[in-house]
């Protein structure tokens, strides 16, 4: 049966993408890493919709390898990589440190390239899409290691399209407001809304749409797709 391995699918954003594509029919191969609780009640949310859900614990911080061929133990059937994972530090630039800068680099750039050259050896067909973020179009004064680095996640997606084909297809989904981030409220997405063209936050269908338009037209690579009512538009906010 049809599988997807998500990174940090446990919960917000990487929740919305596990249950969008169970509802699709596929089987979900859900890293995490500290969200133990949040990855287990996830699993228990896919697992009503009468696919399987298999849980991999890993450090992405200290990876190496092996979470490709971990994920071929459960499914050797895996069709989808998304690369969701990410740190998302507030920082401002003055106040940058080596270790914040290196570690956002890691995550949310590097690993996401080690997974996709795994992903091409060990199985060496299908998807990958790799979460990016409206705001790579600006700056992001606020979180500058995480702007930096989803920016370098935009030119590996353009570089792994090309290298990839034509067995693999490799797209991304640039998301924008969906939830505030962790310890923020909603007044905090009140405050970026002023500045959306589009005047709402997203929705999880919305998201399911746009994965299941990045899966199912074959002719599909190297787009990504602006999931963010036009704010990549507007002015610099953050």
């Amino acid at each position: 049966m049809k599988t997807a391995l998500i990174t940090g699918g446990a919960k917000r954003l990487g929740k919305m993408i596990s249950l969008s594509l169970a509802e699709e029919g596929y089987n979900i191969i859900l890293h995490y890493n500290s969200s133990e609780e949040e990855a287990i009640k996830t699993k228990e949310e896919i697992e009503k919709l009468n696919v399987f859900c298999f849980l991999i614990k890993k450090d992405l911080k200290n990876y190496s390898n092996g979470l490709i061929e971990e994920a071929i133990n459960y499914s050797k059937e895996i069709e989808i990589l998304v690369n969701n994972a990410s740190i998302f530090k507030e920082e401002k630039i003055e106040e940058i440190t080596e270790n914040n800068f290196f570690s956002s680099i890691k995550i949310n750039s590097f690993i996401p390239l080690k997974l996709s050259l795994e992903f091409k050896e060990k199985i060496g067909k299908g998807n990958i899409i790799n979460i990016i973020d409206a705001r790579h179009k600006q700056y992001d004064f606020t979180h500058f290691s995480y702007g930096i680095s989803k920016k370098l996640l935009f030119e590996i997606t353009k570089h792994l399209v090309i290298s990839f084909a034509p067995y693999i297809r490799v797209n991304g989904i640039a998301p924008g407001v969906f939830l505030p981030p962790e310890g923020k409220d909603e007044k905090y997405i009140e405050n970026i809304l002023k500045l959306v063209p589009l005047k709402r936050k997203g929705e999880r269908e919305e998201i399911k749409k746009a994965l299941k338009f990045l899966i199912e037209n074959e002719y599909l690579t190297g787009q990504i797709i602006y999931l963010d009512g036009g704010r990549h538009l507007g002015k610099n906010l953050y």
